[in-house]
């Protein structure tokens, strides 16, 4: 007879954090998915902003089997059921909608532990991991330190709508100093604003990162900021805040300048630009919790 472990997952933890319940029997199982805090964990899951987990229980057997339950909507559940052993996978949905023809979870989790699940289910082949995409996601997981070099791309964050706007605006003010037919004051300024904005980003966000470096240690979820002779280390544990900001509006023409901005427990403030790495491959490196925000203008935090 094959023995049963279990753990669960809250909104509040990180996608690779799990909290370990120990073994479990098939009636203690039922009773524990009836126990679990769905409608608060649905519910924080929708309020927070900062990536939330999906609320979920996990069940494992010794003999390479696994049932996952996680729901973010009232009205049912996620179910996904894996023999790593035959190398088959389920994944399918559960209505709470009583008047639709489908299994309630409770009779999901009796089936699983009775090792009765597969003949009620359509099972798949898992998909082979030999695939370019998998190696590349797997190599870049299992990697202890990943490094990020300062490497401004000018031109692609520049943008060549930016150096077309900044040529217009200078041939036009050339123009009036020509003919000496003035333009409207107000002219200039509009057409200053379109290149104006990417130019102070650009300065700001070279000086802010010029030769600095960030390590990531993945398996211990630590991240070094090195610049120059200073060198900063957290832990995600230690961030109060983070937070990845970029343009509002795709229509700019300084919406390819994006930061992440940590703001530590101490209250140290860690600011990486995009001229090391884009933002969004810092933070899901270090797997740590973030906030998404946009701004008419992103310039740096002071």
């Amino acid at each position: 007879m094959p023995t049963y472990t279990w753990k669960i997952q809250y909104s509040e933890n990180y996608s690779d954090q799990f909290q370990q319940k120990g073994s479990i029997d098939k009636d203690k199982a039922v009773e524990e998915f009836q126990l679990f805090p769905w409608d608060k964990e649905i519910d924080d899951y929708k309020r927070r902003n900062d990536n939330p987990t999906i609320p979920k229980i996990v069940f494992d057997s010794d003999d390479k089997r696994q049932l996952i339950i996680s729901s973010i909507s009232n009205k049912g559940y996620e179910v996904e059921y894996t023999n790593l052993t035959s190398k088959k996978y389920s994944d399918f949905y559960l209505s709470s909608d009583f008047e639709k023809k489908n299994y309630a979870p409770e009779e999901i989790i009796e089936f699983f532990f009775d090792n009765e699940i597969e003949q009620y289910l359509k099972l798949k082949d898992i998909p082979s991991p030999e695939t370019a995409k998998a190696s590349e996601y797997k190599e870049k997981k299992t990697a202890k330190n990943v490094e990020f070099d300062f490497n401004p791309k000018h031109l692609k964050t520049f943008s060549w709508g930016s150096f077309m706007w900044l040529g217009i605006s200078i041939g036009l003010f050339v123009i009036d100093k020509i003919k000496g037919d003035s333009l409207p004051i107000f002219v200039h300024i509009v057409l200053a604003f379109t290149w104006v904005p990417a130019i102070i980003l650009h300065l700001t966000y070279y000086l802010k990162n010029h030769s600095a470096k960030v390590i990531i240690d993945t398996r211990n979820h630590d991240l070094t900021y090195i610049k120059g002779s200073k060198e900063i280390k957290f832990n995600r544990d230690d961030i109060f805040r983070c937070q990845v900001t970029s343009t509002k509006t795709s229509k700019a023409t300084w919406d390819n300048y994006t930061y992440v901005w940590f703001i530590l427990n101490d209250r140290t403030y860690v600011s990486i630009t995009c001229f090391i790495a884009d933002p969004y491959e810092i933070v899901e490196t270090l797997n740590c919790k973030y906030e998404e925000a946009e701004r008419s203008i992103p310039f740096l935090p002071i």
